[in-house]
């Protein structure tokens, strides 16, 4: 019965889930998530295609992250209520939605290099399909999607 656990278990059961949900999280990222290979800097060739996407497209992550990060949060702390724990609580939550949309949106836009191989065979190696490929572009999708859901959320504490 509820009654008969401490007053600290009961009102501490939600870091037990969080611990949990950000263990599968980070087994899910092991097992699937990789850097972007196309981006990877390996060659000269690739070190200038690859600064030159990161120099065009970095800055608007920075801009996107900030305003999630910073602005949200401390836009929430004119609530009454929840001003005191207004930008821990927005930084726990879009650090998780960010995570959660990488792994999401790579599950349901898997990237395959070259779409007619058979996975039944064993020399699948040219494919990329069982990995989620993340770059800076994955990465601001994933802001937008934090700022869509952190906006709702704000439309529901006010």
């Amino acid at each position: 019965m509820a009654g008969d656990r401490p007053k600290t278990m009961r009102t501490s059961g939600h870091i037990f889930t969080l611990i949990i949900m950000q263990s599968i999280i980070v087994l899910l990222f092991a097992l699937f998530a990789r850097y972007d290979p196309k981006t990877a800097q390996k060659s000269a060739h690739s070190v200038e295609a690859g600064s030159a996407k990161i120099r065009d497209t970095y800055p608007m992550f920075q801009d996107v992250h900030v305003m999630i990060f910073l602005g949200i949060g401390f836009l929430m702390t004119f609530l009454r209520k929840y001003s005191l724990s207004a930008v821990s609580l927005n930084l726990l939550c879009a650090a998780l939605v960010i995570e959660v949309f990488i792994l999401v949106s790579g599950f349901f836009h898997l990237q395959c290099e070259t779409p007619e191989v058979d996975f039944l065979s064993p020399n699948c190696t040219t494919s990329s399909w069982p990995y989620i490929d993340v770059n800076v572009g994955t990465m601001v999708s994933a802001d937008f999607a934090t700022a869509a859901f952190l906006i709702s959320f704000c439309v529901v504490l006010g």
